[in-house]
């Protein structure tokens, strides 16, 4: 195993991630830019984390004790000595609360509550200084939001959250896990660089998060583990999460990618890391005409913008091939999100010479038009056609800019969509909201599709892939 880190374009970016225990204990999972990660998961750190989780402008608190907050911050200190007022957390003193409020709901400041009993409040008061590098009392623009509560004196104490980053680094020949932090009420894992690897326990809390102080919409984003962290110091999330990875090893059956990991055991196995992995070569109708012996990516403009959030997904959405990913669905607790596999109707898209090498959706429009799309997809639909049987949702949704290319091929009406004989409910994007409670209850159903074993070995995968 390499020691040295090579960064490969899987994942650019670190990441955190809640999970939970047997006992209802809660922990974070930190990445360092490398290793399983669950699919469709946001790009965050510990931090963000910690206190709840903000979904655009809304923030879902957690609702910790006083000796987990306290555990989770730094000494406190006067606002004369604060520097930087960005996220930072102020007591307040309780007299003034109902002004401090008002102030805090202005455009120039932003703020959530942590504690009220505590009268703990974390802000972003950036937008009250003028451009200089430090942000002090002295700096302050005098009517500003920030302005008017320090001159009411409405703030008697500043804290700072600890650091809670964690590297992995080899030093004599062991991996060793460097941090600041001296406690904290989660448990917390470090997931290496390394997938040849498992996550490893960083400390063990006095006083745990448990998954019960969490609201209802924010537990749904914790994975749950079949282990007790008190007693489990490594483990492998990708033998009960989905996961996405970068191995050496693969193996592409039945438009599964398999990833050859180590499990909490010690063994190895395959484990599932993409269910959406079907060569489309079998369906594509210019093959022919432009000689080629298989799919070749470079030949291709490649459609990657499908997300994929449950091996077992209830919803399909269906989407116009150069429409961008929509990244923000990472950041969002939403029903029918988590259900759902997006999928544009056709995944790769003919560029022929000079053309080929495409690699932004931009420029692909420019090359090929939308008539000529809605060709291709008629001509090679069994895909989509096998994506259908494969999935079998419970409900679809069609982007606007699908509908067009699904009615040449399929008999769509009275939101039913007929495919072999099979029907479809479906809804255009643009109704989602509107019958919203049908699509959730839709999307809660028990997965009809095919199932794809989380777990096993390549003799295994084969043999079922050669009796089917």
């Amino acid at each position: 195993m390499k020691t040295f880190k090579e960064y490969p374009a899987t994942h650019s970016m670190a990441t955190s991630w809640y999970v939970a225990d047997e006992d209802g204990n809660v922990g974070i999972i930190d990445f360092e830019d490398n290793g399983p990660v669950p699919w469709e998961t946001e790009q965050t750190i510990i931090e963000d984390l910690v206190f709840g989780h903000e979904e655009g402008d809304k923030f879902i608190r957690v609702n910790l004790t006083d000796d987990q907050i306290f555990d989770l911050l730094q000494d406190p200190h006067s606002p004369e000595e604060e520097e930087f007022w960005y996220d930072c957390f102020v007591q307040i003193d309780k007299t003034q609360e109902e002004e401090f409020l008002h102030l805090a709901h202005s455009k120039d400041i932003d703020c959530h509550v942590i504690s009220e009993k505590l009268g703990l409040y974390k802000i972003d008061a950036g937008d009250c200084f003028p451009n200089v590098n430090k942000w002090t009392i002295k700096t302050v623009i005098k009517d500003s939001s920030l302005g008017k509560m320090l001159g009411k004196n409405m703030i008697l104490r500043i804290y700072h959250m600890k650091d809670y980053m964690v590297s992995g680094e080899w030093h004599n020949d062991k991996l060793v896990y460097e941090h600041e932090f001296d406690s904290a009420p989660y448990f917390i894992y470090g997931q290496p660089y390394w997938p040849e690897l498992l996550a490893e326990r960083i400390n063990i809390p006095a006083d745990p998060v448990k998954i019960s102080q969490f609201p209802e919409k924010l537990q749904k984003r914790i994975y749950r583990l079949p282990v007790k962290f008190s007693e489990c110091e490594k483990f492998q999330i990708a033998e009960w999460v989905p996961c996405s990875v970068y191995t050496e090893e693969e193996i592409a059956i039945d438009g599964c990618v398999y990833s050859l990991l180590p499990l909490s055991d010690g063994s190895k196995a395959y484990v599932l890391t993409n269910i959406n992995a079907t060569d489309f070569f079998k369906y594509c109708s210019e093959r022919e005409k432009h000689h080629c012996k298989q799919c070749t990516a470079d030949e291709c403009y490649y459609c990657d913008n499908y997300s994929t959030f449950t091996a077992r997904p209830t919803v399909m959405m269906i989407i116009y091939p150069f429409r961008y990913k929509d990244y923000d669905k990472r950041y969002i607790t939403d029903e029918i999100t988590m259900h759902s596999i997006i999928l544009p109707y056709l995944p790769k898209v003919p560029c022929p010479p000079p053309h080929n090498h495409i690699f932004l959706n931009s420029d692909a429009r420019k090359v090929v038009s939308l008539k000529e799309l809605h060709r291709i997809f008629k001509d090679s639909h069994r895909y989509m056609d096998d994506m259908l049987r494969r999935y079998r949702p419970r409900v679809i949704i069609i982007g606007e800019d699908a509908y067009d290319a699904l009615s040449q091929v399929y008999q769509m009406a009275d939101h039913v969509l007929l495919s072999d004989g099979e029907e479809f409910p479906y809804y255009m994007e643009k109704e989602v909201e509107a019958h919203r409670g049908e699509i959730e209850r839709l999307a809660q159903l028990p997965y009809q599709g095919k199932v794809f074993p989380q777990i096993a070995n390549k003799a295994l995968l084969e043999k079922n892939h050669d009796d089917e």
